[in-house]
């Protein structure tokens, strides 16, 4: 439930250090659980906002204090390299998970921004011989395409190359 709430909040009120329990955040939780159906239908109990409080505050260092697998950190790492960046994963699991998600709309951002890259003659010119070879036909292009548009060119050439491959393959067996 608090992961959630966080997730939905994209980590915002997480920081290093530094308690996010805050009344608000009681507010918001008791909301939630007010909203849920799931936990009226099980659980019939009146919470006090202070022992709600107290529990969050339990849950939160304990969810600060779990270890990443190895998996997240691999993702974690890889991002950062992706973007051209150098740091240390958090030893806090919440700001390694608000860390992570930062760097995930930099890649999306990033991503989005080479798409609409003008390509080179160069680009232009291998795509053209290729799909001749490939399709058998010329290709006319516009001279400002965008990056997106070769990398679906050359995706389209790619999966034919494996539609010829599977189709001889299918012959010599015959």
């Amino acid at each position: 439930m608090v992961r959630k709430i966080l997730r939905d909040m994209d980590y915002i009120i997480v920081e290093e250090d530094v308690s996010f329990i805050m009344d608000a955040f009681v507010q918001r939780v008791c909301i939630y659980i007010d909203q849920t159906h799931f936990f009226q239908k099980w659980i019939d109990v009146d919470v006090s906002a202070d022992d709600l409080k107290e529990l969050l505050q339990q849950i939160e260092v304990s969810m600060r204090k779990r270890k990443s697998t190895l998996r997240q950190r691999n993702y974690f790492v890889n991002l950062l390299h992706d973007l051209d960046l150098r740091e240390d994963i958090p030893m806090d699991f919440l700001c390694m998970r608000k860390r992570l998600f930062e760097l995930e709309v930099m890649k999306k951002k990033q991503k989005h921004a080479q798409s609409l890259i003008p390509v080179t003659i160069k680009q232009i010119t291998g795509l053209k011989r290729a799909w001749k070879e490939t399709m058998g036909r010329k290709l006319e292009v516009s001279a400002d395409m965008k990056q997106s548009e070769v990398d679906e060119l050359f995706s389209r050439i790619t999966r034919k190359k494996c539609k010829i491959q599977r189709q001889r393959r299918d012959n010599l067996q015959e």
